[in-house]
Parts: structure tokens; C-alpha cells; sequence
């Protein structure tokens, strides 16, 4: 009997929806001519979990085996879980808000606090740094980042 683990097909699909909506991401008129747009990292990290899910699904029906996965996450686990759910839907809508760089130094400060409670001046150094280099790697590359509406407004206010 084939079972099939409903949290992966769930996941393969994200992961193809995902695919679909990134088509729908708008190209600026400066995006490069060449192989790099805002559809690359989008295009790249959906392909990538999608790969990682079917390969795992292909093991799972291949072998019949059920991983330590097949359980679940243990009830210890769940809030947590949960949690971590609720701060990736706040760092997706909150990033046009915010900007990339904001958003990005909150969601990967309180993320990290929230998996493992980690000492500030240890964690905020990586923070920060993690989204400034990601910035200006794709600024080089032409793929600009949403600045924010909080600071378009701050400025427009001087």
C-alpha cells in the first residue's frame, strides 16, 4: 500500500504555488537584461524546496520507509511551530511596509530568540549584517529590494 505523507504533499504543494506566484512578480523597468531579475531568488528557492520535498516523497514511496518525520512534531514543539508560522506571515506582509532590511533584521532576531534564546550581542551582529550583505549583493546585480513605505514616508516628511 502506497501511503503518502499528507504534511509533504502539503509542502510540494506550497512549493509549486509558490513557483506560480512568482511569475507574477513585476520586473522593474532597470531589472538587467541578463539572467538576474526579482523573479531569480524566488524562482531559485522554490525549485530548490520543491526538489528537496520530492525527492524525500520518491525516497518515501520507493522504500516504503517512514522517517522520524512521519510522527510529527512532538506537543512540546507545536507552539513553537506555531509561532515561527505566524512571525514568517508577519515578515512577509510587514517587508513592503518596513523594507527589506528592517524587516529582515526583525524577523531574524526575533526567529532566532524564538528557536533558541540567544544572547543579543551575539545574535544582533549577525542580524544585521545577514541582510546588509544579501542588500548589496542584489543591488550589484541590479535586483532591487523594497525600501519601505515607513521610510519613504519619514523622508517625504523632512
Amino acid at each position: 500500500m502506497i501511503r503518502l505523507h499528507p504534511p509533504l504533499v502539503a509542502l510540494l504543494l506550497f512549493f509549486l504555488g509558490y513557483l506560480w506566484f512568482a511569475r507574477e512578480i513585476p520586473l522593474d523597468l532597470w531589472a538587467s537584461a541578463g539572467g538576474f531579475s526579482a523573479r531569480s531568488f524566488p524562482y531559485l528557492a522554490g525549485c530548490l524546496g520543491a526538489a528537496a520535498v520530492g525527492i524525500e516523497l520518491a525516497y518515501r514511496l520507493l522504500t516504503g520507509s517512514r522517517s522520524s518525520l512521519a510522527s510529527g512534531p512532538t506537543l512540546k514543539a507545536t507552539p513553537q511551530i506555531g509561532k515561527m508560522i505566524i512571525l514568517i506571515a508577519l515578515y512577509i506582509t510587514g517587508i513592503e511596509w518596513l523594507g527589506f532590511i528592517i524587516a529582515s533584521i526583525l524577523f531574524l532576531t526575533l526567529g532566532s530568540r524564538l528557536i533558541n534564546p540567544t544572547a543579543l550581542r551575539n545574535l544582533l551582529p549577525i542580524a544585521i549584517l545577514t541582510p546588509l550583505g544579501l542588500w548589496g549583493l542584489l543591488y550589484v546585480l541590479e535586483i532591487h529590494l523594497p525600501s519601505g513605505s515607513l521610510l519613504q514616508m519619514l523622508m517625504e516628511s523632512k
